[in-house]
């Protein structure tokens, strides 16, 4: 319980503050000062930190020269250090002659841009936001609510080369997807990509003739056969924060190395399938992958492969159609399944304990063997080699 001094300094407390708001109405409004009435046992203000006007500030657009349309407006009102997503061109501004390119600070362009798709941390003052116009041909539309790139104008702006760089804003949109099939058998030989992108649709780069792809930064997704038929792609850079892989994703491709990312979650069937005599030569998995899919890497060169500890299963032809002599398997492995190996001249197995073996084919040509010799020495961890006749647990 209070006791009554602690209540009349409270009480002086709350007049004090009502004098002090009332003097200085002309620069503050009553609720800038907080409401004294409203405080709790503690002694603090139940509407925040007591020095943010409750109204908080704006961000105003400004048409900047538009001849038409509507300019977006923000009702809201921000608190400092609020995010602020940046409202995109639903009103159609329009200025003949030039394209729509975002926001700025400045109506000249000289202050802060600002895109759509992108937000800001409110500062402790109103935000003017001008719209900017660009005189440059454009040659992408965009859907503007996903940031998804739908086509490309290729009548008009095609380059002399058959090269592609797509940028990281379109009409004022941060662009943050590769549309399905948007360059599907255009012949291109290279492609530069924004870091903005986190997802390239299904075909989207389909049976070119790309020689190397340095993926984006922000990659999460490749779509179904994103990449699939670029028979000349021999160096394929993957981001760290790339998440999935779709079936057949570089299918018929051929990187000399795969070294897929450390936080990779799902690589689809055949994502990595080649043609025989052709493909990787190494191939790196993390242990983020659990599960290599139906013949992710069948049908390449690779003599060199390394799966670190987390991968668990491995599905019917993961591996099949290789050049492969050593496979090392690590303790996580629970399940092979059929063919994983088949069709490798398999003479070495470093394995862990109580590993099921689907069948007689899982290990490849030596595999019915091996399998019948594991199962005879209770499924032991250890390497296993074939001498051309028996295997033998060393």
């Amino acid at each position: 319980m209070l006791t009554e001094a602690v209540m009349y300094q409270r009480r002086l407390t709350m007049i004090r503050r009502l004098v002090l708001c009332a003097l200085g109405a002309t620069v503050m409004t009553l609720v800038a000062c907080g409401n004294p009435l409203q405080e709790n046992e503690e002694g603090e203000s139940s509407g925040g930190n007591g020095e943010q006007d409750a109204s908080g500030y704006a961000v105003q657009y400004h048409r900047n020269g538009a001849d038409s349309g509507r300019t977006p407006a923000d009702d809201s009102q921000y608190a400092v250090g609020a995010a602020v997503s940046l409202l995109r061109n639903y009103g159609g501004l329009h200025r003949e002659n030039w394209t729509f390119d975002g926001w700025n600070t400045e109506p000249d362009g000289t202050g802060l841009p600002y895109y759509i798709g992108e937000s800001f941390s409110m500062p402790d003052r109103d935000i003017d936001l001008y719209a900017q116009w660009s005189d440059e041909q454009q040659c992408f539309s965009i859907e503007a609510v996903t940031g998804t790139i739908t086509a490309y104008l290729f009548a008009s702006c095609v380059a002399p080369e058959p090269h592609i760089t797509i940028p990281a804003t379109v009409a004022g949109v941060i662009v943050r997807q590769i549309g399905p099939g948007l360059f599907n058998s255009r012949a291109l030989t290279s492609v530069e990509l924004p870091d903005t992108v986190v997802e390239i649709g299904a075909y989207a780069f389909n049976n070119n003739d790309l020689a190397s792809v340095s993926l984006p930064r922000d990659l999460e997704v490749i779509g179904v056969r994103a990449f699939a038929g670029n028979e000349n792609l021999t160096s394929i850079e993957f981001g760290e924060t790339l998440r999935e892989i779709r079936e057949n994703a570089f299918w018929k491709a051929n990187p000399t190395e795969i070294s897929l990312p450390q936080e990779i979650e799902h690589v689809g069937r055949y994502a990595f399938r080649n043609s025989i005599g052709a493909g990787a030569e190494s191939v790196e998995v993390p242990g983020s992958l659990r599960v290599i899919e139906e013949g992710t890497f069948a049908n390449n060169r690779i003599t060199a492969m390394i799966l670190h500890e987390g991968v668990e299963v491995l599905m019917t032809g993961a591996f099949s159609d290789n050049a492969l002599s050593s496979v090392a398997l690590p303790d996580s492995v629970i399940s092979v399944d059929r063919s994983v190996f088949a069709l490798n001249d398999v003479t070495e197995i470093s394995i862990g304990f109580d590993v099921e073996i689907f069948d007689e084919t899982s290990f490849g040509d030596n595999g019915a063997s091996f399998r019948e010799y594991y199962i005879e020495s209770g499924q032991q961890a250890g390497t296993y080699v074939f001498n051309g006749t028996d295997w033998s647990l060393v």
